[in-house]
């Protein structure tokens, strides 16, 4: 009881904490590349169908956790690697390009030849878990993101970033129905994050597209609570979960990146079934002084047989994904549609699809 009460304390203390922390931070920039600086755990499938509801999940037994309290139970060990990568991948000599600076002009100037928005993303993760405790080690991490709008007058977004990052995770059983955890993560990146118009920039384009670093350690606390008292074979193992992400401390802050922590909390059930596992999840998210962050997500799995069948769906984004495994190997695909801004009074969508594949020990 003592540890659930400290451990009750320190996580209201955080909360207090990442409220008066986020009052620092300056919101102006949110824009849809703002998604790639919130945590590099989502470049793993399952993390990036289920968004922001994953920390509610509890079927992500053979995964890198989103919940850190979710490895309180576990009692095996696993070791992965993953290679996760989006479509575009031929943009990557762009990424490279503008991270070094090189042809400023002309990297601009080719800006103009895309109609729809460009996204890339791909990483390699090295993760291992040993019963409650997992380290992950991220050697690299490509994103970029462009889109311009108004081609007569164009402006443009650009996004690109590597980053390389570690983290550890705990989780712990703190009573019959309480289970607590805490991820632990350092992040290394260096990036380009501007908006700007075209045609006033090129004059002086070296003054734009400047590359920034920044170092991150990120404590991210995780609690669930699981209703006791139900009969196993005919519950619905209802549970809830509540946990905070990008709470943390950087060397160098920047206005296109401000630290802002929000807050996660979730319900999720898992109903009995006549074939298989399921689980339906509900999150909301809370970001102080950003209204539009405030969302609920929906996140749903289900798993037969070699097979998961994984959707996610917000206002503002919808994404369905299968993931397979034989033996030491498994292969997933996802395909998500992200809703970016009305624009002369259309929807302006931006479609995306991503191949992850694991090779487990």
């Amino acid at each position: 009881m003592q540890i659930k009460q400290n451990f009750l304390f320190f996580y209201s203390i955080l909360i207090v904490g990442a409220n008066l922390y986020a009052n620092s931070g300056s919101s102006r920039f949110s824009d849809s590349s703002q998604v790639f600086f919130q945590t590099g755990a989502h470049s793993f499938l399952t993390h990036s169908i289920l968004g922001s509801a994953c920390s509610a999940s509890g079927m992500m037994l053979a995964e890198y956790p989103c919940q850190p309290a979710a490895l309180a139970d576990l009692e095996d060990h696993v070791f992965s690697s993953n290679l996760y990568a989006g479509e575009d991948y031929d943009v990557l000599y762009k990424n490279r390009d503008l991270l070094k600076g090189n042809n400023k002009k002309q990297l601009a100037l080719s800006l103009m030849s895309e109609p729809e928005p460009v996204r890339l993303e791909g990483s390699v993760q090295l993760w291992g878990r040993y019963r409650n405790a997992v380290l992950l080690y991220q050697p690299v991490r490509y994103t970029y993101f462009s889109r311009v709008t108004n081609s007569a007058y164009p402006d443009v977004t650009v996004h690109a970033m590597q980053e390389q990052s570690l983290s550890f995770a705990w989780g712990q059983r703190l009573d019959q129905s309480f289970s607590g955890g805490i991820q632990i993560r350092g992040v290394d990146r260096t990036f380009i994050h501007e908006s700007f118009n075209l045609f006033e920039a090129l004059p002086n384009i070296d003054e734009y597209l400047l590359s920034q670093s920044q170092k991150v350690l990120y404590f991210e606390p995780g609690l669930v609570y699981e209703f006791q008292g139900l009969d196993p074979d005919t519950s619905w193992h209802p549970a809830l979960t509540a946990k905070i992400e990008n709470f943390g401390f950087a060397d160098k802050k920047y206005e296109q990146i401000p630290l802002k922590p929000y807050l996660d909390t979730g319900v999720r059930i898992q109903p009995p079934m006549l074939m298989g596992e399921f689980e339906f999840l509900v999150n909301y998210r809370w970001i102080q002084d950003v209204e539009t962050e405030r969302k609920f997500r929906l996140g749903a799995q289900y798993h037969f047989g070699l097979a998961t069948f994984i959707g996610g769906f917000d206002p503002d984004q919808w994404s369905v994904g299968l993931n397979s495994i034989f033996r030491t190997i498994s292969a997933g695909l996802m395909y998500k549609r992200s809703v970016l801004s009305d624009f002369d009074g259309q929807k302006l969508y931006d479609d995306a699809t991503f191949l992850e594949l694991r090779v487990m020990l």
